[in-house]
């Protein structure tokens, strides 16, 4: 099962959750993602001749591969904070407090979402929400080919001005592993949440244990159940 799929499954089971008035754990999935374009649901007609996957979150084309944190949270915002404007503002901080960590100095832009270094984009933020259940969130360039990105208007940017950079031209030899970990211990202190690894083959699934044997079952090798 791939790691959209996954997500759409985590989500449907949160909201039947919430319907039903069950508390499900918070979520956290991170991983890389083999090179792909995908688009959110504003996007143009302006792409050049790259094949597209199109999905739910907000924003336009952006480019993922391996070398790249994408960092998926499907949480209930009627836990946390009612307010999508805050939950975004959130990922960003959070990017922004993790390459601290390495002395990078991340900052928003006045005109687009995301965590910015100077005018290079360095980290790219796209969610989606229903009945205040999250899905999509970031995805950290660290050591990734961004040569990618070229084959695109990223995230619909056209200003020549404004370019993308990864934390490998500021950190030598800098590894998504250790990224993740910075990007996990301000997501937790951020939303005041305590989360526990569910090993899994192709990404990271972290739970709240809060009610986490709810969904001890997505460790397992039965995708299927979900």
């Amino acid at each position: 099962m791939d790691v959209l799929q996954l997500q759409r499954k985590i989500r449907d089971l949160k909201i039947f959750s919430v319907e039903s008035n069950l508390v499900l754990p918070q979520v956290l999935l991170l991983t890389e993602h083999d090179p792909v374009y995908t688009a959110g649901r504003r996007e143009s007609s302006r792409i050049s001749d790259v094949q597209v996957v199109h999905v739910e979150r907000g924003g336009q084309t952006t480019f993922h591969c391996p070398g790249q944190l994408v960092c998926y949270p499907i949480l209930n915002l009627g836990d946390l904070r009612k307010d999508l404007r805050w939950y975004v503002h959130s990922l960003e901080q959070i990017v922004i407090d993790s390459i601290a960590e390495f002395n990078v100095s991340g900052a928003r832009h006045p005109a687009h979402p995301g965590v910015w270094v100077g005018k290079n984009k360095i980290a790219a933020i796209g969610a989606s929400f229903r009945k205040w259940i999250t899905m999509h969130g970031t995805a950290v360039n660290v050591d990734c080919d961004t040569s990618g990105f070229s084959k695109i208007i990223p995230c619909g940017i056209e200003d020549p001005e404004l370019g993308v950079v990864k934390l490998e031209e500021f950190i030598p030899d800098i590894q998504v592993q250790t990224v993740e970990k910075a990007f996990l211990k301000h997501f937790q202190k951020h939303f005041q949440l305590n989360l526990e690894l569910q090993d899994l083959q192709d990404f990271s699934l972290f739970l709240s244990e809060n009610q986490k044997k709810q969904l001890d079952f997505l460790a397992s090798d039965s995708h299927e159940l979900l």
